[in-house]
């Protein structure tokens, strides 16, 4: 059987009124028992009482006392919830263990850990309203109570047995490959993204020069072809017109 490990610690039990778990402590114990392969929280139609006991089991192993809350419908009718993922569920009873928790205000409350239905820890009174059947009853009972009316499980045996039933289950309605899809995709590591390549600076920009791409001469080579006199030569013919 999968578990946790480590010594149970000294004094009254976490999860206990008189030692109640912080609401991180809590958000934490969550998402470790969520993380459970072995528990078929995405197949919520049945084997609630399964999942609740093996979570309690896996609580225990860490020295958290939890108890459990029981919703019971009236005779002859039935509970119905609406699941994100498989519409309305409908339940001749359901289970989850619940745990104190101290808020951040410093108030104690008892807080439902149910996988099958939330996204984290919540209070009693939250669990009980997305569940419909007006007139059902709310039982809190001790953590060894496994089914109504106290049928217990003490080893576990019926535990491991029906979850092994509800793991078949859903490997047979494809639920399992789904799970451990989204299980990859949330561990896998972000997409490579290539560096973007070096900065390589723009060529210089080339300035046009008439004179450079040879479309108009400078003045040397305007005098060397005769078009405009030099100097010297303008001179030569003012002496000619004074002595002519």
């Amino acid at each position: 059987m999968a578990g946790f490990s480590g010594p149970p610690p000294a004094g009254p039990a976490p999860g206990t009124d008189a030692n109640p778990l912080s609401l991180e402590r809590a958000v934490a114990l969550f998402g470790e028992l969520r993380s459970q392969q072995h528990i078929p929280f995405d197949f919520p139609q049945s084997y609630c009482s399964a999942r609740a006991h093996e979570m309690r089991r896996l609580m225990a192993e860490q020295g958290i006392e939890c108890r459990k809350v029981f919703f019971h419908p009236t005779v002859g009718h039935s509970i119905g919830a609406e699941h994100p993922v498989h519409g309305t569920i409908t339940w001749s009873y359901h289970v989850a263990p619940t745990v104190a928790v101290q808020t951040p205000q410093g108030v104690v409350v008892r807080m439902v850990v149910d996988p099958s239905l939330f996204d984290g820890p919540v209070t009693i009174e939250q669990w009980r309203a997305v569940m419909s059947c007006p007139s059902a009853q709310l039982v809190e009972t001790p953590g060894e109570v496994y089914q109504p009316f106290d049928a217990r499980d003490d080893d576990y045996s019926q535990t491991q047995r029906l979850l092994e039933e509800a793991r078949l289950e859903a490997e047979g309605r494809g639920l399992a490959s789904e799970r451990a899809a989204r299980t990859a995709a949330e561990s896998a590591p972000p997409p490579f993204i290539p560096a973007p390549p070096p900065f390589t600076p723009p060529p210089p920009e080339v300035v046009d020069d008439p004179v450079r791409d040879g479309i108009v001469p400078d003045e040397a080579s305007w005098e060397d072809d005769g078009i405009v006199p030099d100097e010297d030569s303008a001179d030569d013919d003012d002496d000619f017109e004074r002595t002519a």
